[in-house]
């Protein structure tokens, strides 16, 4: 019988350091991120065309539209690390779907071990993104407010309203 297992399985270990399939899957995201974003500005051209254009439309679009949620004051102080934890997540759980991603690997005794799992799939991943965002999302709060940012995070009447009732 199949088993499905829930962490990520090892595949290799390079000086006592385990490869798992899901970190495998991350490189391979990242390779190709990073040859997408490489061809796409190798040669830029002040009228786009081809892999250039359609990084740019990426790239606009989503700056227009975070732009619209933070208004024009907030944008360009923490676009660069929301549109690239959403560019690297987006294309993570895209290659994901491909064919090969889960089918393909190797059999040791009765359990199926595939090569690549989704890179999203492991829990380390997902906690380090939301790490990431919490630690981020309080950095920015007070970088870009002030301590006035403090009065946000805590709101003690509420908290006074409910030991109250209780």
């Amino acid at each position: 019988m199949l088993q499905i297992s829930l962490a990520a399985e090892p595949i290799a270990h390079v000086g006592g350091f385990p490869i798992t399939n899901s970190l495998l899957a991350t490189w391979f995201t990242m390779a190709v991120l990073f040859i997408f974003s490489w061809l796409a500005t190798r040669n830029m051209t002040l009228v786009p065309s081809g892999l250039q254009t359609m990084a740019e439309v990426i790239v606009g679009g989503m700056y227009d539209f975070f732009k619209t949620v933070t208004g024009e004051k907030y944008i360009n102080k923490f676009f660069p690390m929301v549109g690239s934890i959403f560019i690297f997540i987006i294309t993570a759980n895209w290659m994901g779907l491909l064919p090969g991603f889960s089918t393909i690997g190797f059999f040791h005794g009765q359990e199926f071990t595939p090569l690549l799992r989704g890179a999203t799939a492991d829990l380390n991943m997902t906690v380090a993104l939301a790490l990431i965002a919490v630690v981020s999302i309080q950095y920015f709060g007070f970088a870009l407010l002030g301590f006035h940012y403090s009065s946000r995070l805590l709101i003690l009447k509420t908290l006074f309203f409910f030991s109250w009732v209780f």
